[in-house]
Parts: structure tokens; sequence; C-alpha cells
């Protein structure tokens, strides 16, 4: 089943998901930085959201909780790099629906995407 993606990681790891997404017949929409992928939650209609909590400007949490309310009902998915050790209760508070400790295997990934029901 194709699925609106909202990727908000940083590259090189965003192109490469991109393309996963796109050869698994979903639909990656790209965001750099919170304003784009607030503006992307609001027009795009997307189904699930990938988050890295890694990001430049602002931590993935903080972005997770700015966007729940554009995304209310969209599972919110981010990765945990591993010397980060285990996912702290923040994921909860924020509305995280999975975490990951990255490395993860895309094909994993991807299969967690295929799986999610919607409704």
């Amino acid at each position: 089943m194709q699925r609106r993606v909202l990727v908000v990681v940083g590259e090189p790891l965003s192109g490469q998901l991109a393309i996963a997404l796109r050869r698994s017949d979903h639909i990656p929409y790209l965001a750099a930085d919170e304003a784009t992928a607030i503006a992307l939650a609001r027009e795009q209609r997307c189904e699930i959201a990938l988050l890295e909590i890694a990001l430049p400007v602002r931590n993935g949490y903080r972005l997770a909780s700015a966007l729940r309310p554009h995304l209310a009902k969209v599972p919110l998915v981010i990765g945990i790099a591993a010397e980060i050790g285990p996912p702290p209760v923040e994921s909860i508070d924020c509305g995280m629906a999975c975490v990951f400790v990255k490395p993860l295997e895309l094909a994993d990934l991807l299969a967690l995407i295929d799986r999610w029901d919607p409704t």
C-alpha cells in the first residue's frame, strides 16, 4: 500500500530514504528544518513521519512535539543512534509511536511502514 511519508532526517540518510521509499512505491516528503516539516505536515496529509533525534537545529523530540498538532493521528517514528542509549521517556511524552536504534536495516524500516495500519 502506498503511503505519504514525511522524512525529517539529516543527510545523507534523507536522500537514501527517499530513494528507498520511492522504490517501494511510497511518496516521500523531505524536510531539512522544522518550518518545512510543519508546512509539509499541513499540506500533504502524510500518513507516517520518520524523524531523527539528532537534528542540526532542534532535536527530534522537540520537532515531534511541534508536529503533533498538525499530525494528530499520524504515527511518528524516531531513530536514535546506538551511542545515545535506550530511548528516553521523551519519546512517550511527545507522542512517538515507535522508536528504533540506528543503524536499522532499511528492509526492516520499509516493512514497518508497509505494515502500519493507519486506522
